[in-house]
């Protein structure tokens, strides 16, 4: 048995890019959460695969009216396989719709996971 305490609670989210591989600059479909929040979240990024590429630039956007997309969190570049968690702020409106967006720097592939939960 394990027994476990969080250092900053337990998010449910979303999945906004399930684990595949990506060569080129995209977006994922956006998540419709039916409404607004104004309570910030947390972002989380899983890279388990990363070849010939100069580096990946991450961000979670979010827009009103899914046509219209803005950032509301970015990633630490990242060249190499790795993780990171980014919290947005307490306060923080999130729009309703949210989705993973990627800009990729040479050639190669990345493959990677991106979730995100509301607080």
């Amino acid at each position: 048995v394990i027994s476990a305490t969080p250092d900053n609670g337990v998010d449910l989210g979303v999945l906004l890019h399930a684990f595949s591989a990506e060569t080129a600059d995209g977006q994922s479909t956006a998540v419709d959460n039916a409404a607004l929040t104004s309570n910030g979240g947390v972002a989380t990024l899983h890279v388990t695969a990363y070849s010939g590429l100069t580096s990946v630039a991450f961000t979670v956007e979010h827009s009103s009216d899914n046509a219209s997309f803005a950032t509301l969190g970015t990633f630490a570049s990242v060249t190499a396989i790795g993780s990171e968690r980014i919290l947005v702020a307490a306060g923080t409106t999130v729009n309703r719709y949210v989705r993973a967006a990627f800009d990729v720097t040479g050639t190669g592939s990345v493959t990677f996971a991106m979730a995100f939960a509301r607080r």
